[in-house]
C-alpha cells in the first residue's frame, strides 16, 4: 500500500469516526440498539417463515447506524457571523500578503484566541444569569 494511500484511509477513517462517535453520539448508539432489535427480530422471523437465511448483525448494525445518522450528514452547522468574518479576512489576508509560515500559524492563534475568549464570555454570561434566576426563587423567611 502506498503511504499517500494510507494517509488518506487514516484521515477517512478518522473523519468517520469521529462524526459517529463524537458529533453523533445519540444516533450512533441508537443505531446499534436497534440493529441489534431488527437483526433479532428478522432472525425469529425468518425462522418462522422457515427461511434458511442467516441473517448477521455486520449487516444489520451498519445499516442502521446509516440510516439514524442521515439527517446528520445532511444537516448543516451555522457558525457565527462574526467568526465567519474572522475567518474570511485571515484567509483574504494571507492570500494577498506575504507572510512566513509562523506569522500565518499567529494569526490562526489570534483567531482562535478571541473565539475561546468570546465563548467563556458567553458562558459566564449565561451562568450569573443562571445564579441570579435561582436567587429570585429562594424564598425570605
Amino acid at each position: 500500500m502506498d503511504n499517500d494511500n494510507g494517509d488518506v484511509l487514516t484521515k477517512l477513517i478518522s473523519k468517520s469516526t469521529n462524526f459517529l462517535l463524537i458529533n453523533n453520539p445519540k444516533a450512533t448508539s441508537m443505531g446499534v440498539l436497534f440493529g441489534v432489535f431488527l437483526c433479532n427480530l428478522g432472525k425469529s422471523v425468518l425462522k418462522y417463515l422457515e427461511i434458511n437465511f442467516e441473517l448477521s448483525y455486520w449487516i444489520c448494525m451498519p445499516l442502521t447506524i446509516v440510516l439514524f445518522n442521515i439527517p446528520n450528514l445532511f444537516r448543516k452547522h451555522d457558525i457565527n457571523p462574526e467568526i465567519e468574518t474572522m475567518m474570511n479576512y485571515v484567509k483574504k489576508a494571507q492570500k494577498e500578503g506575504n507572510f512566513t509560515a509562523s506569522e500565518k500559524r499567529q494569526q490562526w492563534r489570534n483567531v482562535v484566541e478571541t473565539i475561546n475568549k468570546s465563548i467563556s464570555i458567553e458562558n459566564n454570561s449565561k451562568n450569573q444569569l443562571e445564579y441570579s434566576e435561582e436567587d429570585k426563587q429562594i424564598p425570605i423567611v
